[in-house]
């Protein structure tokens, strides 16, 4: 039996979801006022706030389709994006945390990443190595001038 578990960062941001619960349903009606904050400290990074939305629509049955939205207005710079069934199956795992890495940095923007999944997914290959990631990722970034991705680019093309 392969045991699953969940890293520590995720295990803390879900422990801390369940306490501020547990203080709403006692009547604490504060209890989610200092979430934010919380966040920010460093409780949780972006990848680990995604990770558990996912864990908990998961639990919840949630559809995985996102709400329609305005394709040319870019999202905000610390939007959290909970990334479909589909499109994490699409990836290979190196790619998937390449992209998300490159996101948590700042090199993409949401915008950016956006334009990389959607040049991802027209990819025949499944699931999308790790070079294809690079490759789709350098070209977004030079198709707006902003610079290189991991200087991890071929610009002979």
């Amino acid at each position: 039996m392969i045991e699953h578990r969940l890293p520590e960062n995720v295990a803390r941001l879900l422990r801390l979801l369940a306490e501020r619960l547990e203080s709403y349903a006692e009547g604490d009606e504060l209890a989610f006022d200092g979430l934010g904050p919380d966040l920010e400290e460093g409780i949780a990074t972006t990848s680990d706030v995604e990770l558990a939305a996912l864990l908990l629509r998961g639990v919840a049955g949630a559809a995985t389709a996102a709400p329609s939205a305005d394709p040319s207005v870019e999202p905000a710079g610390r939007s959290l994006r909970v990334w479909s069934r589909e499109e994490r199956e699409s990836l290979s795992p190196e790619a998937f945390g390449y992209l998300l890495d490159l996101k948590n940095r700042g090199e993409l923007s949401p915008g950016q990443f956006e334009r990389v999944m959607d040049q991802l997914a027209a990819a025949e290959e499944r699931p999308v190595p790790l070079e294809a990631a690079r490759e789709a990722a350098s070209q977004v970034v030079l198709e707006r001038g902003t610079g290189t991705v991991d200087g991890s680019f071929d610009t002979t093309h």
